[in-house]
């Protein structure tokens, strides 16, 4: 049976005694493990399905065998990782991730192809994860284009829409998610012109489900050319108490939507006036 890789996990070893240390690596590490998902191609490795590569300063036993996993560990000392830069951490990083992400392609007797072919784009980028997503899409007078474009490296994150010309010149780059949230969460959907000057988004609540199915088009964004950008539902649009409440409670927590906690509030309070029990609660709670 062969199963492409599907899942890169760096991380570092929790040591509260360089607490610091160990939150600036195991970010690097969160946004290294992403883009190497990103650009790396689906090989066949068997029923290998995830490899682990830990940091750490203190040596552990071998992890349990897994059919799944492959698991490594990579000895480091914290003192030294606590004087790098953030870009000289991502140096001392990957090449170390590369040594045994190569050596347990090589073990397993896997095509190294593939594995080599992401570290090089991850070089070419100089190790900052900033891109566009999809194709662009012509507004209905065919004078505008919108296009996806993300970043999520540890010196910036976002997603925004790019509205541009005919000719690709950019007008405006308007962000529409918080910052940590991006694409790669396979919960953005399918961008398209609602009239010629505003974009809506689906928020995709299923990935496997796929992006263009219906069950999915429930929650979305819509971004406008002059930068303005709301977060809605089809039911809240039709007044629907739990809907309305769902809304608000996204731009109360920021984590889908650019926090906004007294527009959510509106949105909570439209529902407690239809009796919503919920809504009703957390107002109670939050007067």
């Amino acid at each position: 049976m062969c199963t492409p890789v599907k899942y890169f996990n760096f991380y570092f070893q929790n040591d509260l005694s360089c607490k610091d240390t160990v939150d600036k690596a195991s970010k690097i590490c969160h946004y290294l493990s992403a883009m190497f998902e990103y650009y790396f191609k689906p090989a066949k490795t068997d029923k290998v399905t995830r490899i682990n590569i830990c940091f750490g300063q203190t040596t552990v036993t071998e992890n349990s065998i897994s059919t799944t996993d492959r698991n490594y560990f990579i000895l480091v000392d914290y003192s030294k990782i606590r004087l790098l830069s953030d870009m000289e951490t991502v140096e001392f990083l990957v090449p170390q991730i590369q040594q045994a992400i190569i050596a347990c392609a090589k073990k397993e007797a896997w095509d190294i192809a593939p594995f080599e072919v992401a570290f090089d784009e991850l070089e070419k980028r100089n190790f900052f994860f900033r891109e566009y997503y999809k194709k662009a899409i012509f507004s209905k007078d065919k004078h505008y284009k919108a296009r996806i474009y993300f970043e999520f490296d540890y010196e910036r994150s976002g997603t925004y829409v790019d509205f541009m010309d005919k000719s690709d010149h950019r007008i405006n780059r308007v962000q529409f998610t918080p910052s940590g949230y991006s694409v790669i969460s396979k919960s953005i959907g399918t961008l398209e012109w609602i009239d010629n000057e505003h974009v809506r988004i689906w928020n995709v609540q299923v990935p496997r489900a796929g992006a263009n199915d219906k069950t999915n088009q429930k929650n979305y964004w819509i971004v406008g050319r002059d930068g303005e950008v709301t977060f809605g539902n089809i039911f809240a649009d039709e007044h629907d108490p739990h809907a309305l409440y769902q809304v608000g409670l996204h731009y109360v927590d920021g984590i889908h939507v650019l926090k906004d906690e007294a527009k959510g509030k509106t949105f909570i309070q439209k529902s407690a006036n239809m009796q919503y029990k919920h809504a009703l609660n957390w107002i109670k709670k939050n007067a």
